[in-house]
C-alpha cells in the first residue's frame, strides 16, 4: 500500500522563511504571501489533513481550486486549526469557460462563485482573499459575463481581489482586436498563458509524457550450421 502524502516540514520552512521577502504588496495595497499551498486532487479527508499540516509548517496563503474538489475538506481544516481568519490568505477559483454567449457566461461565474461561498462555510470562511476567473470565455462577449459576476461579487464585500489565469498575453495586456477591457478592477495576480489565443482550456491536469521509444531491436546473429557426416565403416 503506498504512504500517505505528507507536508514536509523542513521543505515547507525554507519556502516560507527563503532570503525573499514574504510578502509583496498588490497594486491594491494588499499584502499576498509569497509562499503558498495548493491542494491537488485529494478527497476531502486527505485535503484536511495536509492543509492542517502545512499551517503547522507555517503556510498562510492557500489556493484551493474548484477544480480539485476538496475546498470543503480544505475550510475544515482551516476551523480546526484555531489560527485567526485574518492571519490567512485564501483564494478560491471559478470555472465558467463553457458559456456560449455573455449572458450564459455571467450566470455560470454566479453559479461558480456561489459553489465556492458554498464550500468554503464549511469552515465558517464566508469571504476570500482573491477569487481566481480559472479559464477565459470562448470570446470578448463571453468574458464581459464573466468579468461582470466577479465585479459584484467583489462589490458585495465576498472578495478582496480578482485574479484571472491561463488568459493570452493579449487578453490582459491589450494588443490589437484581442484586446480586453476589465471594467472595474484589474485582474492584479494573473496566470499568463503562453498560448496567443485561447478558445478552450487544456486539460485541467496535462496527461503523464508519453513513454520514450524502445531501443531498435538488433538482429540475432546467424547460428552455426550443424552438418551430420554419416559414420565412418569400421576398419578390419
Amino acid at each position: 500500500m503506498a504512504a500517505s502524502p505528507t507536508v514536509s516540514a523542513s521543505a515547507a520552512a525554507l519556502a516560507v522563511a527563503s532570503t525573499y521577502p514574504s510578502s509583496v504588496r498588490l497594486a491594491d495595497g494588499s499584502n499576498f504571501p509569497l509562499a503558498s499551498f495548493g491542494l491537488q486532487i485529494y478527497d476531502d479527508a486527505m485535503a484536511e489533513k495536509l492543509t492542517l499540516q502545512a499551517i503547522d509548517a507555517g503556510f498562510r496563503n492557500f489556493f484551493a481550486s474548484v477544480l480539485a474538489r476538496n475546498q470543503v475538506g480544505f475550510a475544515r481544516a482551516v476551523e480546526r486549526s484555531g489560527v485567526p481568519r485574518e492571519q490567512l490568505y485564501i483564494c478560491g477559483s471559478v470555472v465558467s469557460n463553457r458559456a456560449v454567449d455573455e449572458q450564459t457566461a455571467y450566470e455560470f461565474t454566479k453559479l461558480g462563485l456561489q459553489e465556492n461561498l458554498q464550500a468554503f462555510a464549511a469552515g465558517g470562511i464566508t469571504t476570500l482573499d482573491m477569487i481566481m476567473l480559472d479559464y477565459p470565455g470562448p470570446d470578448e462577449a463571453c468574458i464581459r459575463g464573466q468579468w461582470r459576476a466577479f465585479e459584484e461579487f467583489k462589490a458585495a464585500g465576498k472578495a478582496r481581489c480578482l485574479a484571472v489565469s491561463n488568459f493570452s498575453p493579449q487578453q490582459v495586456f491589450g494588443h490589437g482586436s484581442d484586446h480586453m477591457t476589465f471594467a472595474g478592477s484589474t485582474p492584479l495576480p494573473s496566470s499568463i498563458s503562453s498560448i496567443s489565443s485561447i478558445s478552450s482550456p487544456p486539460p485541467p491536469f496535462p496527461p503523464p509524457p508519453p513513454s520514450p521509444p524502445s531501443p531498435p531491436s538488433r538482429p540475432s546473429p546467424p547460428r552455426e550450421k550443424l552438418v551430420c557426416s554419416p559414420l565412418a565403416p569400421p576398419t578390419a
